[in-house]
């Protein structure tokens, strides 16, 4: 099936919610984003901390899309799930399985994330006969090859990142007390809602990770750089309904020479495709890896 429409996606992340939510339309940055049909805003993996706030924050801005973590544990689901009562979305995207079967009974449009890891048709016919999923997004981990095989069932649309820092490991244990120190001896409750940390260590292979801990969620290990994936949008041009780039600060070794409102219209040249796109943002934006587009899985 063919998409009659292929947008671009924006990520974002909690660090930009004190603009979102005041002052947005000052920056030329958040006026950009505005004219998107879809902006996706990370929530936080410590949900019971910031919940009044984030409802709060949906409720006054209904374009912006909810985005689910992986992990919710504990009293954290339980206010992911008061979230959704309260905030009623008009869609979601979820990389947990209990906040999707939360939204398809309270009859909220949900679309599966990326860390669900989706990499085959069967996957994607369960979910929208069996839990109503209105799309989802394949897997990063899957070759060219092995996505020539992916078959969109009807009505349902397919999602692909095409732009971001990649997450190799979240844990919820501190990674940084035996890498640069801290002032606790153990951690508390504090300690995932308050903390902000970042550092980089090197393997015996020589290779180089980065470690980040942002306010409200739990540690996370990135690749060195980045992935980047132009040639995808003139490899499957009736297959998606939607590119999605990453915008959050995650600092690695990619180096990008532009700001946010001018990677934004690299991307939508790209989207449109514009003659030269692909190089211009491989030059604008480096070094990059697009490995598991080739070796898959």
């Amino acid at each position: 099936m063919k998409a009659s429409y292929v947008s671009l996606i924006l990520f974002v992340d909690s660090s930009l919610q004190l603009f979102l939510t005041k002052i947005w339309n000052k920056f030329k940055y958040y006026n950009a984003i505005l004219n998107y049909s879809q902006i996706l805003f990370q929530l936080p993996n410590a949900m019971k901390d910031a919940g009044a706030d984030l409802t709060d924050l949906f409720i006054r801005n209904r374009k912006i899309i909810p985005w689910f973590p992986s992990v919710l544990i504990g009293q954290d689901f339980s206010s992911a799930v008061e979230f959704l009562e309260q905030s009623q979305p008009r869609q979601i995207v979820t990389n947990n399985i209990g906040i999707a079967y939360e939204a398809w009974q309270k009859g909220i449009p949900w679309m599966a994330g990326p860390n669900l890891n989706l990499a085959n048709s069967f996957s994607l016919v369960c979910l929208k006969e069996n839990f109503n999923c209105a799309g989802a997004y394949l897997s990063n981990e899957i070759s060219k090859t092995q996505m020539k095989q992916i078959q969109r069932p009807d009505g349902f649309k397919l999602y692909f990142s095409i732009y971001q820092p990649l997450v190799l490991m979240t844990s919820r244990q501190c990674l940084f007390y035996q890498i640069i120190g801290c002032e606790k001896s153990q951690m508390d409750e504090s300690c995932i809602r308050d903390c902000k940390k970042s550092a980089s260590i090197t393997n015996t292979k020589a290779v180089e990770f980065q470690i980040e801990k942002t306010k409200g969620n739990y540690n996370c290990v990135y690749n060195a750089i980045n992935l980047l994936n132009t040639d995808i949008v003139a490899d499957f041009p009736d297959l998606f309904s939607g590119f999605m780039i990453d915008l959050s600060d995650i600092k690695t070794e990619t180096q990008i020479e532009l700001d946010k409102p001018g990677i934004i219209q690299l991307f939508e040249n790209l989207i449109n495709g514009n003659s030269g796109s692909a190089e211009e943002l491989q030059k604008r934006i480096y070094p990059t890896t697009n490995k598991q587009y080739k070796t898959g899985i």
